[in-house]
């Protein structure tokens, strides 16, 4: 054998050997790496889901530890009728309103959240600050998630309406999420 057929067959098994290393060892660790990238990104996300489920959590507790202080209390669930009744009497020293109940929803079992959308106008700030204050001072914990004030000139005259749209929380306590009825649970699922 020749010095070129040497070369020749030992580039040859080099090639081969390579071939081998390329396919039996460096093609599935390439699929495996790719796998736990993906694995480690859909972890990634489930950390960042329960931080927000957490963080939720976290500010409805402190939320509810603030209404403790304000003297209010969290009734037990399913009371939209008393929140309803409150809520007409209260907003009806309004010139007109609108009230809207959104489902029940739940995050962590025990405490259920009924988010309410209401609408009102009055023909003075005060007027509205009054109602608004009440709602605030009310006995069912509440929270005001989103609120605004609107001024008007309706009338020829100059007469200003002030218009409020407002998304307000009541807090409500459920001891059997099983049985409680009309109540979107929102926990992750395990």
């Amino acid at each position: 054998m020749n010095k070129t057929n040497k070369i020749l067959i030992v580039i040859l098994i080099l090639l081969v050997i390579g071939g081998a290393y390329y396919f039996a060892v460096y093609k599935p660790t390439e699929k495996e790496t790719v796998s736990i990238n993906d694995k480690i990104e859909k972890l990634e996300e489930d950390i960042k889901t329960e931080e927000v489920q957490a963080a939720k959590l976290l500010a409805m507790k402190e939320e509810v530890e603030t209404q403790k202080q304000k003297g209010s209390k969290v009734w037990d669930y399913d009371c939209a009728k008393e929140e309803l009744r409150f809520l007409s009497q209260v907003i009806s020293k309004a010139l007109s309103y609108d009230i809207s109940f959104e489902e029940p929803t739940t995050d962590d079992g025990i405490y259920v959240r009924r988010s309410v959308k209401i609408s009102f106008k009055t023909d003075s700030y005060e007027k509205a600050r009054s109602i608004i204050d009440e709602i605030i001072g009310c006995e069912y914990r509440t929270i005001f998630k989103d609120i605004t004030v609107n001024q008007k000139n309706e009338d020829a005259d100059g007469t200003s309406l002030f218009e409020i749209n407002a998304d307000i929380i009541f807090i409500e306590y459920c001891s059997d999420i099983s049985s409680a009825k009309g109540l979107v649970d929102n926990r992750p699922s395990e």
